[in-house]
């Protein structure tokens, strides 16, 4: 029954269904997480799986990475445009990590913790488009979306931009929606090859 009611707030969230039998319930965050990333990891010592995490990002992603031997892929928000995402950056952090790893995924955090900055719509899909250019798997670390309290700002799902952005994007390998609902983050990983993480107790209880 909790599933179903997860499945409904994810569809009146975004404007589309939301199957309960793809929705996976786990203990927490951090649990949660380490569970994606380990999926992704190749067990290649030469050339270990890489993740882009941003810079600056909470340590659970960085000790995450270093537990499980994966290589580190720092990108750099822009401080000076309000911590924005610049795509470029994504290229530039990509294209250096490739002799050194196999890069396999990327972090994003929207609301971004500890920077605070909350992504555009657009600025999600040109992330979408970057990912599918480069097979990237997508975790996107939703956890703050209910806590957006400057005048203006609105938080997307990366669910409702992939979405909104049709063919190809929300019909590649997987092909179908997964919700990993932990009882304080929940973790969305939708079609292709992305994951987001939302929090109840951060935005309701905390």
């Amino acid at each position: 029954m909790f599933i179903i009611y997860i499945a409904n707030y994810i569809q009146q969230r975004d404007g589309y269904p939301s199957d309960p039998n793809n929705i996976y319930l786990c203990n927490g965050a951090s649990d949660g997480i380490k569970t994606i990333i380990k999926l992704l990891m190749n067990h290649n010592p030469k050339k270990p799986s890489g993740i882009m995490i941003p810079v600056p990002h909470i340590p659970l992603y960085s000790a995450t990475l270093s537990e499980y031997g994966a290589h580190q892929i720092d990108y750099y928000l822009d401080e000076d445009n309000n911590w924005t995402l610049n795509i470029d950056e994504l290229e530039r952090a990509l294209n250096e990590s490739k002799d050194r790893s196999a890069p396999c995924g990327i972090v994003i955090i929207n609301p971004g913790n500890p920077t605070g900055q909350v992504l555009s719509s657009e600025n999600i899909k040109n992330v979408i488009r970057f990912a599918h250019k480069h097979q990237l798997f997508i975790l996107a670390d939703e956890v703050y979306q209910e806590n957006v309290y400057l005048p203006g700002s609105k938080f997307f799902s990366f669910k409702q931009a992939l979405m909104d952005l049709g063919a190809p994007y929300n019909h590649m390998e997987m092909g179908i929606e997964y919700l990993i609902f932990c009882f304080s983050i929940s973790i969305f990983v939708f079609s292709y090859l992305p994951a987001s993480f939302h929090s109840a107790s951060k935005g309701w209880h905390g």
